[in-house]
């Protein structure tokens, strides 16, 4: 079969075939192959088949359960309203948007980045927040490099299209780009965002008016100080009077980005009055001020009384202030102990859990603020409690943030007060939870024993290795790597590879895969010495799975080694190549003889 036989139903083949497939882990995994398919098929046809073919399957994502039957003679089906609501389908879309955002060099550089625009254009149109929040990240990172001309001619013209149509979506995503363009054009074309910025502030849709008062925050520092007091206040005046709770709610969090920008008299006079009015509003908040005394005599009783409002959408938005505010104190930390912690441990009990979710965000991110005497004594009884909680939501965002405490108490009081309760986590069921376990441990971990950490973390950091859930297992791959450099190649041997070949023979096909990753990445901690007495000999049986999956996982992670090869690892590499270039998969042919080539140029 000719080299171009095999390219022809490889190029896409299995990205397509993988979007096809009833399992959307498959499709998950299909595009988060894309940058590996662009590198196998050359800038070309990237261009021209690679990017065309994901737009289309973006459609066919969005569209295949709108309930309204499709039009496909209209001309602009990325505008289309969307109701997408299954996860895994999200997921998907989430992690094409990131990969485009670094894709430019497989497109052939910033000259062709166009190419990539109207996919994440089309996607900007989903109602899902956060795929439009991605997309936007991506956007600005691919016209990085783009000069004030290009974002004339290319990047306007595009908000101005989703700025101008009727779906909420399209509007909202605009918002995202107003900073990105405002910094790069002229006075003409500022004075028309300006125009349409304060249009989304009074948008019909409660969605575009929140997406335009999130934009305050990277506005502000843009806008000249005539602006921000004669254009800026204005808009924010007239949100802080919003219909929408939920705007009157980030109309008071953007009052802490005027006080960048205002001198202390035009904060008093244009700011504070609307803080004081949202504080009595029935579902508000407070903002930022200038001096102490200003916060002590004005915003303090402000602060204290919305704590305990009687709206839970209140006293949310307040505890997740909680730190900020105590930053601004923290040269007077009495009303801590005094006034605030007796208030925290009745809000821990609170009737709502999204009161106590920003109860935990918030109070995590006080010990570098409050310091190890107060944290010891008053906050960690305060961790202890929301670890014994029920919700996920607030475990995470305890684990989440362990750094803060960790840095500020000392491994010794971490040791005694919150390991074992930490140690207990690693069992739940929510993934999310033993993830950020897992995040934790390797910045633990260079500060504890070798025997503690082997009697208390080195069993279960093996366990996770055969999670059920795959960013589980991709993680404890990491940690393995990182805890043999932390403790060394011999402890590593002794301790961790005998795991990692029982786990290479698992019946699981998904555990043999996991232990390519790890073997992987142990080969360069291992030495090129160390690694071909122990793990090349495992990597060269495992050529032989019967598992056309794991033998092409297996020459995916061998072209990542090459630069750890010897003469004799190289030789015995090209004679399994040889072998895999006859393989009865076309997937692991084509892959084979890629990097068989490679090799041989190379060398």
């Amino acid at each position: 079969m000719s080299e171009q036989n095999i390219q022809q139903p490889t190029q896409i083949g299995l990205l397509i075939d993988e979007l096809k497939s009833e399992d959307p882990k498959l499709r998950l995994h299909s595009i988060r192959q894309i940058k590996l398919i662009a590198q196998a098929i050359g800038i070309e046809k990237t261009r021209e088949e690679l990017i065309p073919f994901l737009s289309s399957k973006c459609s066919s994502l969005k569209f295949h359960r709108l309930s309204k039957p499709l039009n496909f003679k209209t001309q602009s089906l990325c505008f289309l309203p969307l109701d997408i609501s299954e996860d895994e389908e999200i997921e998907i879309l989430i992690t094409l948007a990131k990969e485009l955002g670094d894709f430019e060099i497989y497109v052939g550089g910033t000259e062709y980045v166009t190419t990539l625009l109207p996919t994440l254009i089309s996607l900007s149109s989903f109602e899902e927040t956060s795929l439009r929040v991605q997309v936007i990240t991506s956007i600005e990172k691919l016209t990085k490099n783009f000069t004030p001309l290009q974002f004339e001619k290319i990047v306007f013209p595009y908000f101005q299209k989703l700025a101008k149509k009727k779906w909420f979506t399209t509007r909202s995503s605009a918002c995202g780009l107003l900073s990105i363009l405002y910094s790069q054009l002229d006075e003409t074309h500022k004075a028309q965002l300006r125009k349409f910025w304060s249009a989304f502030c009074r948008d019909s849709d409660v969605i575009v008016r929140k997406s335009a008062s999130k934009v305050f925050k990277k506005m502000l520092p843009l806008l000249e100080p005539d602006l921000v007091k004669n254009f800026a206040i204005p808009l924010f005046i007239d949100l802080s009077n919003d219909s929408q709770d939920s705007i009157r709610i980030l109309a008071a969090s953007n009052s802490l980005s005027f006080s960048q920008n205002l001198n202390e008299i035009d904060i008093i006079h244009d700011i504070v009055p609307v803080i004081q009015t949202l504080s009595i509003d029935k579902s508000w908040r407070f903002s930022k001020p200038i001096k102490p005394k200003v916060i002590e005599t004005k915003i303090l009783p402000l602060f204290l009384k919305l704590l305990r409002d009687t709206e839970p959408e209140v006293r949310t938005i307040i505890c997740g202030k909680i730190a900020d505010f105590c930053a601004l104190l923290k040269q007077n930390l009495n009303f801590f102990k005094t006034i605030l912690v007796p208030t925290l441990k009745e809000l821990i009990h609170d009737n709502s859990e999204y009161v106590r979710v920003a109860l935990a965000d918030s109070i995590t991110k006080l010990p570098p603020i409050v310091g190890k005497e107060i944290t010891s004594e008053n906050v960690v009884p305060l961790y202890l409690s929301l670890l014994r909680e029920e919700s996920a939501k607030i475990k995470l965002s305890i684990i989440s943030n362990l750094n803060y405490v960790t840095d500020v108490l000392g491994i010794e009081l971490i040791i005694s007060l919150l390991i074992p309760s930490i140690i207990g986590l690693v069992k739940d069921n929510n993934w999310r939870i033993r993830l950020s376990i897992i995040s934790y441990i390797p910045t633990l971990a260079p500060k504890l024993d070798i025997r503690y950490f082997n009697e208390n973390f080195l069993q279960f950091s093996l366990n996770l290795l055969l999670d059920y859930v795959f960013t589980i297992r991709e993680a404890a791959c990491r940690n393995i790597q990182e805890f043999t450099r932390i403790f060394g190649f011999e402890w590593s041997i002794k301790f961790i590879f005998p795991s990692l070949v029982e786990l290479s023979k698992n019946e699981n096909y998904l555990f043999r895969q996991t232990a390519i990753s790890c073997f992987s990445l142990l080969i360069p901690e291992y030495g090129c010495e160390y690694s071909k007495q122990t793990i090349w000999p495992e990597l060269f049986r495992i050529a032989s799975d019967p598992i056309p999956n794991i033998r092409l996982f297996l020459v995916t992670n061998l072209e990542k080694l090459l630069e750890y090869m010897d003469k004799e690892v190289f030789l015995e590499t090209k004679e399994k190549l040889l072998l895999l270039v006859e393989d009865n998969d076309i997937d692991v042919i084509f892959f084979a003889k890629q990097l068989y080539n490679k090799i041989e140029s190379k060398f």
